[in-house]
């Protein structure tokens, strides 16, 4: 039984060591654009500040000393972006234009509150990012609503155990 065991293992970790996968390139393939990014980081000062309720960065001056910061440069690199060109990273790659962020906001496991906003957009649709990590793109009276803090979360979230299973294709 021990053999066995010992076995299966090695062939475990020599698969995973051969395959070249590694949660790393699995969470930078899943944060390829801007505006994912920077939720992304968002929700990651939020869980820093678990202890103040989940507050998110006040201003755009705290969320930069975060960035900045020996936390917010690891993550950078964990992201695989460059740690130097963190204002690069509030630009939104479809418009061109800096981000709109509302500042303040409250996460937490169930948090599903519109943070990241695109000023321009695309073909009038403009992208907005969710603390639950979720993307939408947005009318103009969502827009303004959800910027305004006017949002109210249609999800159910009283049987949520984790992250939502990706879609069935």
């Amino acid at each position: 039984m021990k053999l066995w065991f010992s076995s299966t293992l090695l062939c475990l970790l020599m698969l995973v060591g051969c395959g070249g996968y590694s949660i790393q390139s699995e969470v930078a393939k899943y944060n390829d654009e801007n505006i994912k990014r920077v939720v992304s980081c968002y929700t990651s000062f939020q869980s820093q500040n678990a202890q103040m309720g989940y507050k998110g960065p006040v201003d755009k001056t705290e969320f930069m000393e975060f960035l900045n910061g020996d936390f917010g440069k690891g993550y950078m690199k964990y992201l695989k972006l460059d740690p130097a060109n963190v204002e690069d990273l509030l630009i939104s790659e479809r418009d061109g234009k800096p981000f709109k962020f509302r500042w303040g906001v409250r996460g937490g496991r169930y948090s599903d509150e519109p943070i990241v906003f695109e000023e321009l957009g695309v073909d009038g649709k403009r992208m907005v990012g969710f603390s639950g990590f979720r993307f939408v793109e947005a009318s103009d009276s969502e827009y303004q609503d959800w910027l305004d803090g006017k949002y109210q979360s249609d999800r159910d979230t009283s049987r949520d155990t984790g992250p939502e299973d990706p879609p069935e294709q």
